[in-house]
């Protein structure tokens, strides 16, 4: 038989198989290596199983094995009616009116292609090149060097599956070892120095807490609302609510005075890292409604007993951020700025007094440092520790690897930087991971930074052209477990220097206002103020590292931060979200919504 092309049929045929294994080789490297992308989900096993077997029958067809033929042909004909099947239900099943025909397309190509395939193993070429294959005189030699690549390729699948065995295994059967009590350890470190239980705001915030009466269904969704806004009925509606909660108004004076709020941390499971923070939606619920009844007051003319109560309720986030993990700190911030907002609305629309004025000014300025956050103590550095004895094997020299069923449970859902994780991409993550000494050393160096990161200005970081996301990424992306929980502290960064701008200002507020009720007129600038010992010092704007805005404009005066785009625009108020594509963050003059707005709003 004389052949039409210098290379064999069955040689032709296994190159053309060996092409497409190569090419989905590459497909399911690029999904390997794509950590977006599930390698070890369903369609990226479907396509590495193809692989394997199209280069099988590559070998065996280079071979001019026997029964090459009739191995080729069945898995051939079942990726052909596999193709059809597939085709069939995409159309009822695939997402998308324009990825159905897409979806058929890519079937019905792959099913024509198999024919095809299927056609030419059988055209009298192929079947004379195989018949050939049976001669006697080569049959023994041929079957010598089957053995040789069989039990070659024999060996390399015990060998990788010995490799599997002793990489996977471990981890698949690993447990976690609990052998510090971190959480003990946080209860200890955040004990205030001198802890003195008569000093302690707890009892008091307990007997709060339990003697508060919320807001009735009518008043819930107005708590943002300026009280001159709603109508008669509920305002009849407040009153009656007031006097239900008499005893806790005088819990929550009692709770003001006292220096601290300290309670046990504690958790189901003992972990530090599934701690329950006390009473965080009974803060808030407390919180904005007694706001509401101190605007209340105010518009009905006591405005020191607002401002008091006011005080009172900043009080309880005063407290809050002097906790030791960040959740505490930022919802304390949280409750300090609602108080400051309500406090500006106030003195926007009130007339106050001079001793009201001098007051307040004193208290928030007394408070103003205990609110700068995040500040990332002892105790917030124990969640790291134990968040990774939980999610690590411990071989007893310190070391260990990432064990995928913690990593499953914590990812299946997705996290705040990652997409949803499969058991499978949970596993291959876990064999590339840093083991837990590794991990542990990218946590100290983690610590060690971020302190220091979280002093330097939003401005400070925009000058050197990065971000707190940029810095904390490139710190911890060594180590995924880490990065995508730890990453989060940025937005908390951001959240702690929005606190301290407002505290800020709210603070250069009183003083400007203060000094005009003692002095009858505007101070020329923030240094003015300084200089007569309204401040103790020049408020500075985080984000232009020059000091907030101050302009006097007749009567009025204007005080604001160039916000997150780091430019003046002007006194173009806008929210701090808002600020980062244009505009600045203005507070004051506070900006005066209508009544309806405000509620819906709210």
């Amino acid at each position: 038989m004389i052949y039409r092309n210098s290379l064999r049929p069955s040689t032709r045929f296994g190159l053309v198989l060996l092409v497409f294994a190569t090419a989905g080789t590459l497909l399911w490297l690029g999904l390997l290596l794509d950590e977006d992308m599930g390698a070890f989900d369903l369609p990226g096993l479907v396509v590495l199983g193809l692989d394997v077997i199209l280069l099988t029958l590559s070998v065996l067809l280079f071979c001019r094995a026997r029964w090459a033929r009739t191995v080729t042909s069945i898995v051939l004909h079942l990726i052909a009616v596999g193709s059809i099947a597939l085709g069939v239900v995409s159309m009822w099943e695939a997402e998308g009116i324009g990825f159905r025909p897409a979806a058929v397309g890519f079937m019905a190509l792959a099913a024509g292609l198999s024919f095809v395939g299927i056609l030419a193993l059988y055209n009298s070429e192929m079947c004379c090149d195989l018949a050939r294959a049976l001669d006697p005189q080569g049959v023994a030699a041929r079957r010598r060097r089957l053995r040789r690549i069989a039990l070659t390729l024999a060996g390399l699948v015990v060998l990788g599956i010995s490799w599997a065995a002793w990489r996977i295994v471990p981890l698949l059967l690993a447990k976690p070892t609990i052998s510090v009590d971190y959480l003990a350890q946080a209860n200890e470190l955040s004990r205030p120095p001198d802890y003195d239980p008569n000093l302690n705001a707890a009892p008091y915030y307990e007997k709060l807490f339990a003697e508060f009466v919320p807001l009735p269904e009518g008043l819930a969704g107005q708590v943002r609302l300026w009280p001159t806004g709603l109508r008669r009925e509920q305002l009849e509606m407040l009153e009656q609510w007031a006097s239900s909660n008499e005893a806790a108004l005088r819990a929550l004076v009692q709770a003001a005075q006292c220096p601290y709020w300290y309670y046990d941390l504690t958790s189901d499971n003992g972990a530090l890292c599934d701690v329950t923070i006390p009473y965080l939606s009974e803060v808030r619920a407390c919180a904005w409604s007694f706001v509401l009844l101190a605007k209340y007051r105010a518009s009905q003319g006591a405005i020191e007993d607002a401002i008091e109560l006011l005080m009172n309720v900043h009080m309880i986030g005063v407290h809050r951020v002097r906790g030791g993990t960040l959740l505490e700190q930022i919802a304390g911030g949280g409750i300090c700025k609602i108080c400051q907002d309500a406090l500006l609305s106030v003195l926007a629309r009130c007339e106050v007094n001079v001793d009201t004025f001098r007051r307040t000014l004193t208290t928030l300025t007394a408070r103003e440092p205990c609110t700068a956050i995040p500040r990332f103590a002892e105790t917030e550095r124990l969640y790291g520790y134990d968040a990774i004895q939980r999610a690590f094997s411990d071989d007893g020299r310190g070391s260990g690897r990432l064990i995928p069923g913690p990593l499953y449970e914590t990812k299946k859902e997705g996290g705040l930087y990652s997409p949803p994780l499969s058991y499978l991409d949970a596993v291959w993550i876990c064999l590339r991971h840093p083991d837990r000494a590794e991990t542990v050393q990218v946590y100290d160096r983690y610590w060690r930074a971020v302190n220091l990161l979280a002093d330097k200005s939003p401005w400070d970081l925009f000058r050197a052209g990065s971000s707190y996301e940029a810095k904390l990424d490139e710190m911890l992306a060594d180590a995924y477990y880490l990065h995508d929980g730890y990453q989060a502290t940025a937005g908390c960064i951001n959240i702690g220097w929005h606190n301290r701008a407002e505290s800020r200002g709210t603070t250069a507020i009183l003083a400007i206002l203060t000094r005009r009720a003692e002095v009858g007129q505007w101070a020329r600038s923030l240094r003015e103020l300084v200089d007569e010992g309204y401040l103790r010092d020049v408020p500075m704007d985080p984000y232009s590292d020059q000091p907030l805005v101050y302009q006097v404009e007749g009567e009025r005066f204007v005080l604001y931060s160039a916000g997150e785009d780091f430019l003046d625009d002007g006194g173009m108020g806008v929210t701090w979200d808002q600020s980062q594509s244009g505009g600045d963050r203005v507070f004051w003059p506070v900006e005066r919504v209508d009544d309806e707005t405000a509620g819906e709003a709210s």
